[in-house]
């Protein structure tokens, strides 16, 4: 080989030899910029704790699966089951005080002295009542809605005898009342104070007690009446019974009109059995018999697993269906609302 190409190739040599050379300082040299900069590789510590943190963060989360086995096993939250009746009082002329018992906690609200005919709001947060007022030449009353612990009570409408308050399931307030002693009750919508709509072509007692889809109400001696006033309402049919024995509602569930089948009140003879059913709102058919309540058993009313009645001497129960029902107080007109929420909330 001749002199020129011998020192060609090892010139080639040494400058792949200066090139790599000079590539490994420069990638020294990024390193010790990096780790200045702290962006580089963590001390020892920084790394320990680095990867503490990793393990942390990737560890899997070994009760997860318990939590939810717990979360299916956990019953939910009942609804809350409020009792309203008139509360007998001795000391007042008219004998009553409006009252709200909490059926799981057996707690007791009074709502007003010298009331009755309380009802429920759909939410539970409110309560209407009526509350007589002793006039110059006759006593009015007046409808209130106030709490539903009774505080801030607000005046609506007054009326010469407001004989039941109701709540549609949309939230619109009615109430029955009567002018004189021998006129027909009229049934009105509140749409604020001194503002009511009368409900025209009604017909029957008004019970408070609307179809779930808040379409119809069903009066105590069993009219069904659409909320559209301008048409009239029908008798449900009942099924054919002993001349003794009478039907009367006592609320609306999902599967039907619920009625209590019951001896005449001036029956004193009567010992069969009260009994709820189940009737079809629209032929009056049975469907079934829902439970069975002592023969003496008056004005029952049905909210969910619960009922509540009073019998002829002014004493009022309340309990679980299928199950023993329990002295409430005395007085007159138990009614059962279901609201929303756990108990005492």
């Amino acid at each position: 080989m001749g002199i020129y190409r011998r020192l060609k190739l090892e010139r080639e040599r040494a400058w792949d030899t200066g090139a790599i050379t000079t590539l490994l300082l420069a990638s020294l040299l990024l390193v010790l910029l990096l780790v200045a900069c702290g962006g580089g590789p963590a001390g020892d510590g920084d790394a320990a704790a680095g990867r503490a943190g990793a393990d942390t963060k990737e560890a899997p989360d070994t009760n997860a699966a318990a939590r939810d086995d717990l979360a299916d096993e956990a019953p939910a939250a009942e609804p809350r089951v409020l009792l309203t009746y008139d509360r007998t009082n001795d000391e007042a002329d008219t004998g009553a005080d409006a009252v709200l018992v909490d059926l799981s906690t057996g707690s007791e609200t009074l709502l007003a002295t010298n009331a009755e005919a309380a009802s429920v709001s759909p939410l539970g947060d409110q309560a209407a009542f009526a509350q007589e007022e002793e006039g110059e030449y006759f006593d009015t009353d007046t409808l209130f809605v106030a709490s539903i612990d009774g505080t801030n009570p607000q005046a609506l409408v007054e009326a010469s005898h407001i004989v039941t308050t109701g709540w549609s399931p949309s939230g619109d307030l009615y109430y029955e009342a009567t002018n004189s002693e021998d006129e027909d009750a009229r049934l009105y919508r509140v749409s604020g104070v001194d503002s009511e709509t009368e409900i025209e072509q009604w017909r029957g007692d008004f019970s408070g007690i609307f179809s779930p889809d808040g379409t119809h109400t069903v009066t105590s001696d069993l009219y069904v009446r659409p909320l559209d006033r301008n048409i009239a309402p029908t008798r449900l049919p009942t099924p054919p019974s002993p001349e003794d024995e009478t039907f009367s509602a006592a609320g609306w569930t999902a599967e039907g009109v619920v009625a209590l089948r019951s001896c005449l009140y001036y029956e004193d003879s009567c010992s069969t059995p009260s009994k709820l059913v189940v009737l079809d709102p629209a032929s009056g058919r049975v469907l079934r018999e829902l439970a069975e309540l002592p023969p003496r058993a008056l004005r029952a009313s049905v909210a969910g697993e619960w009922v509540a009645y009073e019998n002829d001497d002014e004493e009022v129960f309340a309990g679980r269906l299928g199950q023993t029902p329990r002295k409430v107080g005395t007085g007159e007109n138990p009614r059962l609302w279901q609201v929303p929420g756990a108990i005492g909330g």
